[in-house]
This record gives structure tokens, C-alpha cells and sequence, in this order.
């Protein structure tokens, strides 16, 4: 027992509304989720509201004025001396505004009202005044017959056609603006019970409005209405609605039509504030669902460029680097004088390498103190190098055979240096 007490709390949470199994799982609706009263009404309790019959009332005006239109079209017709081929015309354009209103209508509202934060109620208020236009335009067009007297008006209804055109304009107009209103108001009931009175009971409280506002406009405006006013022509011994009954019939339903658009001009002054919290809270979902979009399309995007082997950061274009201050200017280079010539120069050089030569010699052959003529010998050599470094330094051509001159007089005399070195007698 106790197990089948839970599945059947388990099964009516799960019937209920999305309020309601908010509320039982211990949290409230997110408030950007807000798009109805929090508060759910049952019929009983709904009926209780001044709400639910100032909605009834303007749901009645627009659906009995769109029931009398096409219950009545043919008759209406014929009474306004109109050709019969304009019946099937006028239950065209009827249909084609009932279908669009059916279509489109709660998408206008949302757009109009409801996403800037205002009721939707002011749709209905729209429909009704619709509906009341489209009855004057109606009316407008039997009057030129009901004024006839009450012969002439028997023979119109009987007689071939004679009306004038703007008679069969102003019917299609009428005809057109009572189907588009009649079909706007079928879906703003199912969605106006929902919001005004919550989710979780709209399977009995739209039904109150789908067949009561139904039945009593049918009943009401569509059938009694014109018998109330019903006028006996002399001329035909059946009963029939001239002009001049149709004329009252048209200005009742024009009036009450009216009445509804007040009815619901009130029901949308009450309801304002829950339409203000709704907007705003579509306004919060949208923003987040437009945050949500802009990550996933980044997203996106670095994939594709990862796939694709480019660089996925996009690369900062360089920052200009400041111009360097300007560089003192160096100092102006000391040109030496000019030394002897490259002929002087080689003489000298291998005038040093002679004297070293033989005085190595002249070491070797008497043997005794070499290291002075090896150091004479070292010094002649360093100074063949020196002249020669310094007429390179002086931008004079450098020459290859002094060089190896040089090189050649340097190895020997450290050659002589180390012999010396290594001699008893030293």
C-alpha cells in the first residue's frame, strides 16, 4: 500500500504543471522561466476572480460577432440587394482572416505586448474594436436598403439584384475584418487562461471559455439576436430578416463588442504588473541565450582554425617602436703623416733581415755571447714587424712578401733566442 501511495503522488507531480513540480521538488521557478502567474487556479477558484468574466465578456463579443457573420452571410446578402455570387466571395475572405489570425496572432501579441513587458490583454481589446468596426462596416452597408419603406424592402429581398457597388465593397471589408478577428481570439484564450490563471488547471479552464463563450455567442448574438429584430415581409408569406432587421442586429453586436474592448482595456490595466515580471524575465532569457550563442560561435570558430592548422589567436599587429635617440657623432680621425714609400719600406725590411742573418752568423762562428746577437737579432726583427704594422696603420697597401719577410726574420730570431738559451756558454 505504502509503495502504490507513492506512484500515485509520483504520477500526479508529474501531471501537474511546471510550477507545481517546481514546488514539490522544494524550489521556486527561475525567475528569467517566469512566463505565467505563480499562483493556479482551479475552476471553482477562477470563477471567483473578476478576471475570468471580464475575459468571458470580450471573448463573447468577438467570437458571437464572427458566429452571427457566418451564420447569416447568405441572408445578409440577399437583404442588402446583392448579387448571390458574393456569398462564396465573402465566406472566402472570412475564412482566409480566420486562418491568419489563427496563424499569426499570438506571434503579433508576443512581439507587440508581451516582449516589451506589456499585457496581452491589449490584443483583445484590439479584437473587439475590430470586431465592432467590422459590424459598422456591415451596417453601412444595409442602411441604404433598410431606409426604403417596407415594401421597397421586400422587393429588394425578393427581387434581382440591385445594390450599388460600393455595397458589395463594403461587405467584402466587413467580411474580411470580422473573420481575422474572430479567428485572433481562439489562441489568446488558451494562452490568456494560462498566463492569468496558471498551467496546472488549463484543461477545465480554457474549456469554460472554449465552450461557454462559444455556445453563448452562437445562441445569443448569432441566432436570437436577429429574431429579436425580425421583421415579416408583406410580400412573402415566409419568414424572413429584411435590411432593417439586420441593421439593429449589426448596432447590438457593434455595442456589445464595444462593451468587451472595455472589459478588456480593465482586464488589462489589472493584469500589468504579472505581464511587466513576465517581460523582464524574457528579457533576462534572452540575454542569456544570446551570451550562450556568442561563447559557442567562439568556440566554433577556434575549432575551425585549429582544424584548419592556422593560428588560433589572432595576431597582434605590432605597436610602433620609438625612432632611437640620435647617436653622438664619433670624433674626427687623426690621419697620420704619410709614411715612405712601399719600395723604401721593403729595402728597409730586408736590409734588418740581412744584418740579423749575419750576425747569427758571426755568433755562431765564434761562439761566444749569443744571446746579445740573438737579442740584436730579436730587435731587428720586431722593428722590421713594427715598421711594417705601421705603414698598414697608416692606410698604405699591404705587402705580402714583406710580411713573410717579417714572419720569417720573427721565427728566427726566437729560434736564436731559445739556441742560446740551450748553449754551455751562456
Amino acid at each position: 500500500p505504502g509503495e502504490d501511495a507513492a506512484e500515485e503522488a509520483a504520477r500526479r507531480e508529474a501531471a501537474g504543471g511546471p510550477v507545481r513540480r517546481a514546488r514539490a521538488a522544494g524550489a521556486e521557478p527561475e525567475p528569467f522561466l517566469l512566463t505565467e502567474a505563480r499562483t493556479q487556479l482551479s475552476l471553482p477558484q477562477m470563477l471567483r476572480r473578476p478576471d475570468s468574466w471580464l475575459l468571458w465578456l470580450a471573448g463573447c463579443a468577438a467570437i458571437g460577432g464572427g458566429n452571427f457573420f457566418a451564420t447569416n452571410v447568405g441572408q445578409l446578402v440577399r437583404a442588402s440587394g446583392s448579387h448571390p455570387q458574393l456569398v462564396a466571395q465573402l465566406v472566402t475572405l472570412f475564412s482566409t482572416g480566420n486562418m491568419l489570425g489563427r496563424l499569426v496572432g499570438c506571434d503579433a501579441s508576443d512581439r507587440l505586448f508581451v516582449r516589451r513587458g506589456r499585457s496581452r490583454c491589449g490584443v483583445v481589446v484590439m479584437l473587439c474594436v475590430g470586431m465592432a468596426a467590422a459590424h459598422g462596416l456591415l451596417l453601412a452597408a444595409q442602411l441604404p436598403v433598410a431606409q426604403l419603406p417596407h415594401a421597397a424592402r421586400g422587393e429588394v429581398l425578393h427581387g434581382p439584384p440591385s445594390a450599388p457597388a460600393h455595397t458589395h465593397t463594403l461587405l467584402l471589408a466587413g467580411a474580411l475584418l470580422a473573420g481575422t478577428s474572430f479567428g485572433t481570439i481562439w489562441p489568446h484564450l488558451v494562452v490568456l487562461a494560462s498566463e492569468l490563471f496558471g498551467s496546472d488547471h488549463l484543461h477545465t479552464n480554457y474549456l469554460f471559455y472554449d465552450g461557454g463563450c462559444g455556445a453563448t455567442g452562437t445562441l445569443l448574438l448569432a441566432n436570437l439576436l436577429p429574431r429579436l429584430f425580425h421583421r415579416r415581409v408583406a410580400a412573402s408569406s415566409s419568414a424572413s430578416c429584411d435590411a432593417s432587421c439586420f441593421v439593429k442586429a449589426h448596432a447590438a453586436i457593434a455595442a456589445i463588442a464595444l462593451a468587451g474592448a472595455v472589459a478588456a482595456v480593465v482586464l488589462a490595466r489589472r493584469s500589468a504588473p504579472l505581464y511587466t515580471r513576465i517581460g523582464l524575465s524574457l528579457e533576462k532569457s534572452r540575454q542569456k541565450r544570446r551570451g550562450m550563442t556568442k561563447r559557442a560561435q567562439s568556440a566554433w570558430s577556434l575549432s575551425q582554425a585549429i582544424a584548419s592548422g592556422a593560428d588560433p589567436l589572432p595576431s597582434a599587429s605590432p605597436s610602433p617602436s620609438p625612432s632611437p635617440p640620435p647617436s653622438p657623432s664619433p670624433p674626427p680621425r687623426l690621419v697620420p703623416p704619410p709614411g715612405p714609400p712601399p719600395a723604401a719600406r721593403k729595402a728597409s725590411a730586408m736590409a734588418s733581415t740581412s744584418a740579423s742573418l749575419g750576425e747569427t752568423k758571426a755568433t755562431r762562428s765564434s761562439g761566444l755571447a749569443p744571446g746579445g746577437a740573438a737579442a740584436a737579432s730579436a730587435a731587428h726583427a720586431a722593428a722590421a714587424l713594427s715598421t711594417e704594422t705601421g705603414s698598414s696603420q697608416r692606410g698604405g697597401p699591404p705587402l705580402s712578401e714583406a710580411r713573410q719577410r717579417s714572419a720569417s726574420g720573427e721565427r728566427f730570431a726566437s729560434t736564436t733566442h731559445s739556441f742560446a738559451r740551450r748553449s754551455p756558454a751562456a
